[in-house]
């Protein structure tokens, strides 16, 4: 693996570091409730069909 050069490996300049880490603290929160909301609706869909036999 050849390895990376230093102007590669640094990190970006922070000019709005908080409007970023709020905006991929969000994207983490929608990633992690989306598909249990899935899941559970789909479990739900499921039960409601054996039910309703």
């Amino acid at each position: 693996m050849p390895l990376l050069r230093d102007d590669v490996v640094e990190p970006p300049p922070r000019v709005d570091d908080r409007g970023l880490r709020r905006r991929a603290l969000l994207t983490n929160i929608v990633v992690r409730t989306v598909p249990v909301t899935l899941l559970g609706v789909l479990v739900g869909l499921l039960l409601f069909a054996v039910a309703s036999r």
